[in-house]
């Protein structure tokens, strides 16, 4: 009775390893873990391998850009990518001052909007950076080399008229960085962050501070370059520390795959991420993924879903 309890159990193993061996694998590039992207790729995987006949699992990178080139180098079949990059990728447009995207880009597709992704720029409420220009001639953490704040805010200076001169850029994790503006060792830290934001929360409560706002004159100079970005405000009362609304710039944080990722896969991807879509996600259809595919190619199962005539 034991020997056939046990050749049962020895059955069962075997056919659970069958078909975890069946699961077709999606590796999802995701940004740094705690962040942003890295949150939004953990529900698109519980999505994922909740209702598709594939295995999802997450690969943490340096950043946005450095998930561009997981993909390049096919370590990852999906990432999530900020539109600024992935246009600038998908154009070959991959040097920036202090910054590149580095590979064959062409082939990138976008298939969901998933959250809006604000540039946001902190200081120390007793120091004397007070608007974008007392940027200038201080010290300004931007995240990881290849994150996407390090890329948006580059793009933003480049907008303002600033050069890589005009001010001291400091790159390394968010958690050097938040302790060196409480330290006093940066001025400022520029972050691309979804709000409310819990990072900043955090932040708050290790010492005391204010968000800066951006021109307009600088914001609509850099919407003229660059149609991924459009103006954003953090309105007063998001935080105890906002008294009074902060205009600044955002973009969209874009689920991507390579064109060469079968159909099929993609097909199952988007069935289990509207089912139950993110907080913030584009529904298919809607005026966010209308304007991604403006900018950039989106897949054609993707365009096929939201009911658009042909991709481009």
């Amino acid at each position: 009775m034991h020997v056939w309890r046990w050749l049962c159990l020895v059955f069962l193993m075997a056919g659970a390893a069958a078909q975890a061996q069946d699961r077709a694998p999606l590796v999802i590039a995701a940004g740094q873990r705690g962040g942003d992207a890295y949150s939004a790729a953990g529900a698109v995987c519980r999505d994922v391998n909740g209702s598709t006949p594939h295995t999802c699992t997450i690969l943490t990178t340096d950043g946005t850009v450095d998930s561009v080139y997981a993909l390049n180098l096919g370590d990852a079949q999906l990432a999530i990518l900020q539109k600024d990059v992935l246009r600038a990728a998908w154009q070959g447009e991959t040097w920036q001052e202090g910054t590149w995207i580095p590979g064959d880009n062409s082939t990138l597709r976008a298939l969901a909007v998933l959250y809006p992704s604000t540039l946001t720029i902190v200081a120390r409420s007793d120091g004397p950076m007070w608007t974008f220009g007392d940027l200038v001639g201080g010290r300004v953490a931007v995240g990881a080399p290849y994150s996407g704040s390090n890329w948006t805010f580059r793009a933003l200076m480049g907008a303002s008229g600033l050069g890589e001169e005009s001010m001291s850029l400091v790159t390394g994790t968010e958690v050097d960085y938040h302790i060196d503006l409480c330290e006093g060792r940066v001025d400022a830290v520029a972050m691309v962050t979804g709000h409310p934001s819990i990072m900043l929360s955090r932040l708050a409560e290790t010492c005391s501070i204010r968000l800066i706002s951006v021109d307009a004159g600088t914001v609509a100079t850099l919407m003229a370059r660059d149609p991924s970005y459009r103006p954003a405000t953090v309105p007063a009362g998001a935080y105890p520390f906002v008294p009074a609304p902060i205009r600044t710039v955002t973009t969209d944080s874009v689920l991507v795959a390579p064109a060469t990722l079968p159909d099929a896969w993609v097909a199952d991807v988007l069935a289990a991420i509207h089912r139950a879509p993110y907080p913030g996600q584009g529904a298919p259809g809607s005026r966010s993924f209308a304007e991604i595919c403006a900018v950039v190619p989106c897949h054609e199962e993707a365009m096929s879903l939201a009911g658009f005539p042909d991709a481009r």
